[in-house]
């Protein structure tokens, strides 16, 4: 019988494979089918994945064997895959041992099992985990060919974002100036930078640079970062009139710093613009406040994306403006 797919190539299969399991999507029953040059990743019939997937359709073998969590308990767990880390958001103590044991005892692979124990705190964007399994909060993360060390206890990185990052780094082309406002442990720094852009990376987490510099040393694009551990409020002068291309991915608060964003951005500039908005009117209001801040610009929005959900009442959006002084 057919199985509905996403059909990808082999570079792209298994960030892919990690994005469709956190949105709980990832068809366990059947086996990933390499064929003809591609892979077809099985998802259930009534899953949707992002914007731009390719959805087929082919016969794949039953995965009969795999023994899963799923199998060995009475409820649904929601978790993430980064390396070799499960990361759980289980806030009943008592389901999130019942899920520990379950992971163990089942066919998937890890070292660490991690359960959230706070949301993203202070400036330096970082939440607590609970240690449930293993020892180690550091791992490396693979996506779309490219590594990163992280380490969750000590800076932020999502997942999830995978297939958003890409989207953004494909519009990219070589000699781009490129400012990633927030930077972290440059998911979108590295492989922007592959692309052969000029990429000003900053973040206030001094953690979060030390990774930085150990992924574009990984990923071997040393020669076309700049890195500040610093607020970029301090440096942005420094960049005036300078950016082609802005990332502000700080979606809590990102609309403190657009006016910094204005001055960074050059006489023409694509800013990406992340925000949590309400989900009965997304958009409205942080684009009311990109016009209202951008005096000397004249504000074109290009696009309008709701990413993901963030909370019953919230989604996680971004907003595409050209910038034109």
């Amino acid at each position: 019988m057919p199985c509905k797919c996403v059909k990808v190539f082999p570079v792209d299969g298994e960030s892919t494979r990690v994005t469709l399991d956190s949105l709980g999507i990832l068809n366990h029953d059947y086996k990933i089918l390499s064929h003809e040059g591609h892979l077809y990743i099985p998802i259930t019939e009534d899953g949707t994945p992002p914007s731009g997937m390719d959805i087929v359709y082919m016969d794949l073998l039953p995965n009969k064997t795999r023994l899963l969590p799923s199998d060995l308990l009475p409820f649904k767990i929601t978790y993430d895959r980064l390396g070799d880390i499960i990361l759980l958001d289980e806030p009943d103590a008592h389901q999130a041992t019942a899920a520990t044991i379950a992971l163990l005892a089942s066919d998937i692979q890890f070292k660490t099992i991690l359960n959230k124990a706070s949301e993203i705190q202070g400036d330096t964007r970082v939440r607590k985990w609970s240690l449930l399994s293993g020892n180690s909060t550091e791992t490396i993360h693979k996506e779309y060919g490219f590594e990163f060390l992280v380490d969750v206890s000590k800076v932020y990185f999502s997942p999830r974002l995978a297939t958003e990052r890409k989207r953004i780094v494909d519009q990219v082309v070589p000699k781009e100036k490129v400012f990633d406002m927030f930077s972290g442990i440059g998911p979108f720094t590295v492989p922007i930078a592959s692309k052969g852009a000029i990429v000003t990376a900053t973040d206030i987490n001094d953690l979060a640079i030390d990774y930085l510099l150990k992924n574009i040393s990984k990923n071997n694009v040393e020669q076309n970062v700049t890195a500040h551990n610093d607020d970029v409020r301090n440096i942005a002068n420094d960049y005036s009139n300078w950016a082609d291309r802005i990332i502000m991915n700080l979606p809590h608060s990102a609309n403190d710093f657009l006016d910094v964003a204005f001055n960074i951005a050059g006489k023409k500039c694509i800013l990406h613009y992340y925000s949590i908005s309400e989900l009965d009117d997304p958009f409205t209001a942080d684009i009311s406040a990109l016009h209202n801040v951008g005096q000397e610009h004249e504000v074109t929005i290009l696009n309008e994306k709701i990413i993901r959900s963030y909370s019953p009442h919230q989604v996680h959006i971004c907003i595409d403006a050209l910038l034109t002084r």
